[in-house]
């Protein structure tokens, strides 16, 4: 449903699309030959802050401006697959991304010939409304197998990223029963050796559910079509004992073989499906996306050994006198570089818990003004336009920023995206990550920042539960989290970071920097990530 290309291409919301984004990045330098599916929104939401109101403002997006070309035939004609909807004709124009070694084929339903309703379609990524979603999921996954029908490719693997592309299935199935003459439960056995399914969350947000009605209207023409009954279809994504239809039970009775996306998310997952096996495939990222100029020129991402610690040091200086600078031409914050930067960054979203620096504002401003050197602490992220409780958190969030006591040690930047999440992952010196346990399915932001060697403040969750952090970063209380947050950067962090020899340089401080970004080099990249996939999910 999202990929994270570039910001002028703004067709992603948050972590599942830059991790779709690299993915591709890596397959595309590995000259794996995979296509990216996805769908191509016509317009796209902006955050900003005006005073303490968040206003959302409405872009469109130019295909041809972003770099996307129109995707046609042998004899130049725009190429036009077609699915059967509500008793009409739907028809869906596709474009495309060129990358050196693949494609991003990206489906779009804003063409002349469609009714307006059709049109809107893929006007907008996850626009909180049920039939426009399951609109789009249909286009997704019918839409999509057919485009490789009519590009004529023949993918050995059909790999459904969510179950919002789980849709894909179906017309599986029925190419199955009509190629070969298989029933409809010879076609489902035989299609699971080219199904792969990846679950990325546990949140019943991130899992879409649609009432069976709903679905029988909006399948009833393709059904119809295809020769297909709509009860075993409606069988396929049952949640037991309901008359609710889920594409994640979609996706786990079709797939072949099925994964999560770090250790922990397997085994919470298994809880949750215990008549399903989800492989453990943890993220990776793309190494040169996120990894620091400046860094690379010390520490090459093609070497193995570390680099010269003090290089690195002054390497990072650099990517944080970016960030300040950065921060003052977003907020008109005024931060020295000399200072101690810690962020929180990512999407804003109750399990997450964006606000637990604010619990007790009175043991915060201690903190930060008893430090012997500046303490800033820098927020950015966007909350769904549909989720009040996340608007309520960034009012909160931004209003702390302009508290008298606060202005001059907090900040948050508004309008989050790749350039906001570059800017931050690179130059800042802390990585605070404070999700519920058991709720964040992976968490790749800080593998991003961890690269760079920004060090990890955590609670003990997705990728970070793999790691040994003794010696390298701090692992958070659960359950007592305000407490152990200010505790850890008082008692820990700070004096840390105020360690310094006779240079001004804190080494056990920077020798940790080092290790983290060489754990992250060596187990998570997006290298990894791929190879895994290779290995466990693609080879039958």
């Amino acid at each position: 449903m999202e990929f994270a290309l570039r910001d002028d291409v703004h067709i992603y919301s948050g972590g599942l699309g830059v991790l779709a984004g690299d993915f591709l990045l890596e397959a595309d330098q590995q000259s794996f030959p995979v296509v990216g599916i996805g769908l191509l929104y016509s317009s796209v939401y902006k955050q900003a802050l005006e005073g303490n109101e968040i206003t959302n403002t409405i872009e469109q997006i130019s295909p041809q401006q972003a770099g996307l070309i129109p995707v046609v035939d042998e004899t130049g004609e725009r190429v036009i697959v077609t699915i059967p909807f509500q008793e009409k004709l739907l028809k869906i124009q596709v474009w495309k991304k060129e990358y050196q070694h693949l494609n991003l084929y990206l489906l779009d339903t804003n063409l002349v010939g469609n009714t307006t309703e059709f049109q809107n379609i893929t006007d907008r990524l996850y626009s909180g409304d049920k039939e426009h979603r399951l609109a789009q999921e249909l286009v997704l996954g019918i839409g999509g197998m057919r485009l490789l029908k009519a590009l004529k490719f023949t993918p050995q693997f059909i790999h459904m990223n969510e179950g919002h592309a789980a849709f894909c299935a179906f017309e599986h199935i029925a190419d199955l029963m009509g190629k070969l003459g298989m029933s409809f439960n010879e076609a489902l056995e035989k299609g699971k050796e080219q199904l792969r399914f990846t679950n990325h969350t546990l949140i019943p947000a991130g899992n879409d559910n649609f009432t069976n009605e709903l679905v029988t209207v909006f399948l009833a023409s393709f059904a119809e079509e295809r020769a297909l009954v709509i009860s075993k279809l409606l069988d396929l994504g049952n949640i037991p004992g309901s008359s609710l239809f889920s594409m994640t039970f979609l996706g786990l009775r079709t797939a072949g073989k099925t994964n999560a996306v770090s250790e922990y998310h397997a085994q919470k997952a298994t809880a949750i499906w215990p008549d399903y096996r989800l492989l453990s495939i943890t993220n990776g990222i793309f190494l040169p996306r996120w990894y620091a100029a400046e860094k690379n020129q010390v520490w090459n991402l093609n070497e193995k050994a570390p680099p010269s610690p003090l290089d690195f040091w002054h390497a990072h200086q650099e990517s944080k006198d970016k960030l300040v600078k950065y921060i003052k031409a977003k907020t008109g914050k005024t931060f020295s570089s000399n200072g101690l930067i810690i962020t929180w960054s990512r999407r804003f979203v109750q399990y997450k818990r964006p606000e637990v620096l604010f619990w007790l504002l009175e043991r915060l401003e201690h903190i930060l003004n008893s430090a012997n050197l500046p303490v800033y602490l820098v927020f950015s992220g966007k909350g769904h336009t549909h989720d009040q409780q996340a608007q309520d958190m960034i009012k909160h969030v931004y209003s702390i920023t302009q508290n008298p006591i606060f202005s001059e040690s907090i900040a948050y930047i508004p309008n989050y995206n790749l350039e906001v999440a570059e800017y931050l992952v690179q130059g800042s010196d802390v990585w605070l990550n404070t999700p519920i346990e058991g709720f964040e399915a992976c968490g790749t932001s800080g593998m991003k920042a961890g690269v760079n060697g920004v060090l990890q403040c955590s609670t003990n969750d997705g990728w970070v539960r793999e790691v040994s952090w003794e010696n390298m970063g701090w692992i958070l209380d659960n359950d007592h989290i305000s407490e152990s947050l200010y505790a850890t950067i008082e008692k820990e962090i700070i004096p840390l970071f105020l360690d310094r020899d006779q240079n001004a340089i804190p080494q056990q401080w920077l020798q940790r920097m080092i290790d983290t970004a060489q754990t992250i080099r060596e187990k998570y990249s997006a290298t990894r990530m791929l190879q895994d996939y290779k290995e466990k999910l693609y080879i039958n």
